[in-house]
C-alpha cells in the first residue's frame, strides 16, 4: 500500500531481492497453489519467466499440507546475467540450513505461534500467548458447527451423566500385555491429536487447542473378584471415566482403562466425548488400536486441520439456501 501513498518516500531503485511467503496452504487452496515437483527447480523456474524481472533475485515460498505432513516449497527466480545456477543453489542450501536451525531452536522450546499459524481460528497474539501459558500447543483450530453446539450443551446443567459421554466396555481374554495395549492407544491419539484437544471458551469465540504432546489418561486396575462389592467398584470406575471426559477445558476428551477381572480376563474401557468422536468413528478407532496392538502398519492419517479449514471456507449463505429449498414444505422437524 506504500506505493499508493504519495507522502511516503520510496527508493528510486527497486530492491535487488524480493521475498514472498504465501503462508500455510491447505484444503482447496493447497491444491490450487501446489507446485509440481518438476517445476520447483531453480533452472526451470528461470526459464518459465517470460516478463522482465522485478528483482535480481526473487524467492516465493509456501508451506503446503500434504498426506505426509507439512512441506515447505520454494521457487527461486533470478537474472541470469547477474547470477548463475550454482550461486542460486548455494543460496537455496544456506536458506534451508538457516530454517533447519530455527526448527531445532523451536523443538527445544523456543519460538511460538502467531495469528497466521492458527488460521482459520481468529485470535490475537495476546490471546495465543495466554493459551500458550496454559498448554504446550501444536495448533489452535476453530470449532466445527456441530462442536459449537455440543460445547454449548456440555456447559448446561447435567444429571448424573452427560448424554454426550460415550463409553465402550469390551471383554478381552487370553494373554494380554497391558503396557502394549496402552502404547497402542497412545499411538492412535498421536495419529489423531485432536482427540485429546482442550476446548477453551475464555475468548469471544471458543477454540480447540491441539496439544504438542497429546496423551490419553490410562489406568490399569486389578480387582479382587472375591470381593462382595466388586461389581459396584467396576461400575464406579466406569462412572468416574465418564465424568472425567466432560471436563473439556482441562482434561482429555478421550480416556482408556483396562480392568483385570480374573486370570487372563479383562475389561477394556474406552471413554470419549461426542465433541471429538461420533458413533461412526468408534469402530475405526478400535480398528486402529488393535492394529497397533498386533503390530500392523497403518496408512497416513488424514489431516483434521485440512478438514476444519475446508469447512471454514464453505459459503454458509449458499448452504443455508440449499437446505431451505430441500426442506421446504416440512412443518415439523425431520
Amino acid at each position: 500500500m506504500r506505493y499508493l501513498n504519495p507522502e511516503v518516500d520510496l527508493p528510486e531503485t527497486d530492491p535487488a531481492i524480493g521475498f514472498n511467503y504465501l503462508g500455510r496452504l491447505g484444503g482447496i487452496f493447497g491444491d490450487v497453489w501446489r507446485m509440481h515437483p518438476e517445476d520447483s527447480s531453480a533452472t526451470h523456474t528461470a526459464r518459465m519467466v517470460p516478463t522482465p524481472l522485478g528483482h535480481t533475485l526473487e524467492l516465493n515460498a509456501a508451506a503446503l499440507d500434504t498426506d505426509a505432513g507439512i512441506r515447505l516449497e520454494a521457487d527461486w527466480t533470478w537474472a541470469s546475467s547477474v547470477l548463475d545456477r550454482d550461486q542460486v543453489s548455494r543460496l537455496n542450501q544456506l536458506w534451508f540450513d538457516a530454517l533447519a536451525g530455527i526448527c531445532a531452536h523451536v523443538r527445544r522450546g523456543g519460538g511460538g505461534l502467531t495469528p497466521s499459524d492458527v488460521a482459520p481460528a481468529i485470535l490475537s497474539q495476546g490471546q495465543i500467548d495466554e493459551l500458550s501459558q496454559q498448554h504446550r500447543i501444536a495448533g489452535i483450530l476453530p470449532l466445527t458447527p456441530l462442536q459449537q453446539g455440543l460445547l454449548y450443551h456440555a456447559g448446561a446443567p447435567q444429571g448424573a451423566d452427560d448424554v454426550y459421554a460415550m463409553q465402550l466396555s469390551i471383554a478381552l481374554g487370553g494373554a494380554l500385555d497391558p503396557d502394549r495395549l496402552c502404547a497402542a492407544v497412545q499411538a492412535v491419539v498421536a495419529r489423531h491429536p485432536h482427540l485429546a484437544a482442550r476446548f477453551c471458551e475464555q475468548f469471544q469465540v471458543p477454540v480447540q487447542v491441539i496439544l504438542a504432546d497429546p496423551a490419553v489418561p490410562w489406568q490399569y486396575i486389578e480387582v479382587d473378584v472375591d470381593s462382595p462389592d466388586v461389581d459396584k467398584q467396576i461400575e464406579q470406575f466406569h462412572a468416574d471415566e465418564r465424568a472425567a471426559v466432560c471436563d473439556l477445558a482441562n482434561q482429555s476428551a478421550i480416556r482408556a482403562m483396562l480392568i483385570r477381572v480374573a486370570d487372563q480376563r479383562y475389561r477394556f474401557v474406552l471413554t470419549t466425548h461426542h465433541i471429538v468422536l461420533d458413533g461412526w468413528s468408534m469402530p475405526i478407532l478400535l480398528q486402529e488400536i488393535f492394529a497397533g496392538l498386533t503390530g500392523q502398519r497403518l496408512p497416513v492419517a488424514p489431516s483434521y486441520r485440512s478438514f476444519v479449514g475446508w469447512l471454514a471456507e464453505r459459503d454458509h449463505s449458499t448452504a443455508h439456501a440449499a437446505w431451505r429449498e430441500a426442506l421446504a414444505g416440512f412443518d415439523t422437524p425431520v
